[in-house]
């Protein structure tokens, strides 16, 4: 795949993500005023764009959605339940037994095993439904003037360039920059955990400039904070107060909010303390058993046992050091601490999560109220 070359002032471009932008201004939204950021997105601002460049842009840029980790297919879900070390040390045990001939463990580990995954699965796969559920019901509208026309759209459709018209109470849809503000306030604290209100305007915001040093009329603007871009509204943050018309100039993940989800995205699920604690409880069994075993058998050989009989004995005395009822006493104990959490509206993806947040003992914020 080839990449799309560096962007320049007001040259479109097909973006290589979802939400790439297609234009990238010479300096920050918010260092220019409203008419000049509309003429870097190639907009009327009492007209909005039309539905053919509506549609153009969309191709171009893709739905204003935040990308989602590809949901995986069932049977990797029921096989992530046998992937604990002491899973794997029960089947073991469970297959060497019937190997020897002995069947009566090996049936008996084996309904542990598989009911203890059953429930581990039914849970998680139950809270992903219910996820799916509330995804569907929180789908918001946004106004949007496009030929000239006010038409209430689908927040996945809108596009760079959409005027959007907002009210109090409104979440606001895509990062953009207000062209225009009636005693606006805006809820930011999803994004700057500040709890009060940041008042907007539509004023250029004020910043020292660096010398034009490539000749095309802008210096190269230092960045300002997010909590001081006045001008702008970013995506999922609230108006609270007045009204105003947001020029949407980014989208999807190219937002703020976008890139937070991306820097999650990124990073791996790690093993919460109590799958660490079974992990290495179940490798430490491991070994004591594998040791017991070899000294069972060993001692059985000099004794003059046959080869089965003492492979028997050191098999039968691994299974018994093996506690099989404890992942399932594990699981049944997690699903119980998530049908509590449901009670309290709270919805666990995973079971182990409960245990991550029952060992939690301090919150440390630096918010107050």
């Amino acid at each position: 795949m080839t990449s799309n070359p560096t962007p320049v002032k007001g040259e479109p471009r097909v973006p290589e993500t979802p939400g790439d932008p297609l234009v990238a201004p010479p300096v920050p939204w918010y260092f220019l005023s409203p008419s000049e950021a509309a003429d870097q997105l190639d907009v009327a601002l009492d007209r909005g764009l039309g539905e053919s460049e509506v549609t153009r842009r969309r191709e171009r840029t893709g739905p204003n959605e935040l990308l989602s980790e590809p949901k995986r297919p069932w049977w990797l879900r029921l096989a992530d339940q046998f992937r604990s070390v002491l899973i794997l040390l029960l089947l073991g045990a469970a297959l060497i037994s019937a190997a020897v001939g002995d069947l009566k463990d090996p049936i008996v580990i084996g309904v542990v095993v598989i009911i203890n995954a059953l429930l581990g699965f039914v849970q998680e796969q139950r809270a992903d439904q219910a996820m799916e559920a509330l995804s569907a019901m929180l789908t918001t509208q946004a106004r949007v003037r496009r030929d000239g026309s006010v038409n209430e759209v689908a927040s996945a459709e809108i596009v760079p360039g959409d005027v959007v018209l907002l009210e109090a109470g409104d979440r606001i849809p895509a990062d953009g920059r207000f062209v225009k503000a009636t005693s606006l306030a805006v809820d930011e604290s999803t994004l700057t955990g500040e709890s009060v209100p940041v008042d907007k305007d539509t004023d250029a915001v004020d910043a020292p400039h660096d010398p034009d040093e490539d000749g095309d009329g802008y210096g190269r603007a230092a960045q300002v904070d997010l909590a001081e871009r006045s001008n702008v509204g970013h995506m999922n943050t609230t108006v609270v107060r007045g009204t105003a018309e947001l020029l949407v100039t980014d989208i999807a993940m190219t937002t703020e909010v976008g890139r937070l989800a991306g820097m999650i995205s990124a990073d791996e699920p790690g093993l919460t303390p109590l799958q660490e604690e079974l992990e290495r409880l179940g490798t430490r069994l491991a070994v004591i058993a594998g040791v017991a075993v070899a000294l069972v058998i060993a001692v059985g050989l000099l004794r003059g046992d046959t080869v089965a009989d003492a492979i028997l004995g050191g098999v039968a005395l691994a299974v018994a050091a093996i506690p099989e009822g404890l992942p399932a006493v594990v699981t049944v104990t997690l699903a119980l601490g998530v049908r509590r959490m449901a009670e309290r509206n709270a919805i666990v993806k995973r079971l182990a999560s409960v245990e991550t947040l029952g060992s939690t003992t301090v919150i440390c914020s630096d918010k107050t109220g």
